[in-house]
């Protein structure tokens, strides 16, 4: 990306509060484990946003190949995080050019 330009990604996001953007205490959870493939070797970024972050996200990035593979994100991976006012949850690529990614048994621990 350019100097200036805003960050860039798609993806899936769910929202586990009342209505979108809107906090959900995850506090009985750890971990956020689900499945995924890809159409070839590439990235899946994971994000996950609070209201304690403000509007910068943290994220972890997690190398996705075209078989099926469970993964497993702790909160304690992404620094620590309090999952006391989660606002969403996002799956996808934020690396330019075309993508395919499936999701499966999407859940928290």
């Amino acid at each position: 990306m350019a100097g200036g330009e805003q960050p860039k990604w798609a993806g899936a996001m769910f929202f586990p509060g009342a209505a979108p953007m809107q906090p959900a205490n995850l506090g009985k959870f750890t971990k956020l484990v689900f499945a995924a493939r890809s159409d070839g070797a590439s990235a899946l970024t994971v994000m996950v946003f609070a209201e304690q972050l403000g509007v910068a996200p943290l994220r972890k990035e997690i190398a996705v190949g075209r078989e099926w593979a469970e993964h497993t994100v702790t909160f304690a991976e992404l620094g620590g995080l309090e999952p006391h006012d989660v606002l969403g949850l996002f799956f996808g690529a934020t690396q330019t050019g075309p993508f395919a990614l499936e999701l499966d048994d999407v859940r928290l621990e």
